[in-house]
């Protein structure tokens, strides 16, 4: 975590809306931190701890003696999506500059990247290309500064529907762990918008992790864990980066070597298994996804 107040003003172009009253139930009222403990540092992507783990239930009176008064949110599905008018009555605003400042990260993508797992697939055109579905604003992009949703306070999180992201109070453009959060949560938003056909859940996480691990070796970053992650986080972290080196030691179109396909599904498996121990992915394995009858963007 940056340690970034969810009330405070974060440095650089972030909108700052001081609040009538905080929407999010805070220290003292919380009986976890806003990102769970065993979850990657700050949140960003999947991983991050999402709600609903031991705590008090939104709009729960505060405890004898509190003055604040009781909080409002959304009521979401079991992966935390919601609808559009559930996010403005939780005060999460649009965060306007982020459509001209985030495309410019994904056009500056690593040369190479490309994950595919069943029918998903993530390769640095496609990444690019969403630049320009940000930029027509094809989707929304929102601040969550009161952090309401409890993203973490550099977590980034993509829903299906209303085809929005929310971006948690202490994510910046200029910051690498927050920018590897976006890039993730923009596999998502691929998956939809290319329409892709039945997949497990827990595998379209895998490959936003693994993307995500490849988009910070392409930046140079050489560690395979953060700061401050705990003993699950730095698990799942380390298992991402093994299949991103792995598949970056490898080139899909004209491999100087053959994959090993063994070797393939065994680094799969042990993501698949890592993120399967944090209490958000309980059921991710056993769930489908079908984005084939979706509208289109």
């Amino acid at each position: 975590m940056s340690g970034i107040r969810p009330d405070s003003k974060v440095k650089g172009d972030r909108p700052f809306k001081k609040s009538a009253h905080r929407r999010t139930i805070q220290q003292g009222y919380v009986r976890h931190p806003d990102v769970h403990p065993d979850a990657p540092a700050g949140g960003g992507g999947p991983g991050r701890f999402r709600g609903g783990h031991d705590r008090i239930a939104w709009g729960q009176k505060p405890p004898p003696g509190s003055q604040r008064p009781p909080a409002k949110s959304p009521t979401a599905d079991h992966f935390g999506q919601f609808t559009l008018e559930q996010l403005n009555a939780a005060g999460i605003h649009e965060w306007v500059a982020l459509y001209q400042q985030l495309p410019s990260i994904l056009g500056g993508m690593p040369a190479k990247i490309r994950v595919q797992l069943g029918p998903m697939i993530t390769t640095t055109e496609l990444l690019r290309d969403a630049a320009g579905v940000i930029a027509a604003k094809k989707v929304r992009l929102y601040s969550d500064d009161d952090n309401a949703l409890e993203l973490g306070a550099r977590g980034a999180k993509y829903f299906y529907e209303p085809r929005a992201f929310v971006f948690g109070p202490g994510f910046s453009v200029n910051d690498l762990y927050s920018k590897g959060a976006f890039v993730h949560e923009t596999t998502h938003m691929l998956h939809q918008h290319r329409r892709v056909a039945a997949h497990s859940k827990l595998d379209e996480e895998v490959v936003g992790w693994v993307t995500q691990a490849w988009y910070y070796r392409g930046q140079g970053y050489k560690e395979s864990t953060f700061p401050g992650v705990t003993a699950r986080g730095r698990a799942v972290l380390e298992a991402a980066f093994s299949f991103a080196d792995f598949l970056r030691a490898h080139d899909y179109d004209a491999a100087k070597e053959p994959m090993d396909p063994a070797r393939f599904h065994k680094l799969a498996e042990t993501l698949r298994s890592e993120l399967a121990t944090l209490p958000e992915y309980t059921t991710a394995r056993t769930t489908s996804l079908d984005f084939s009858k979706d509208s289109g963007f």
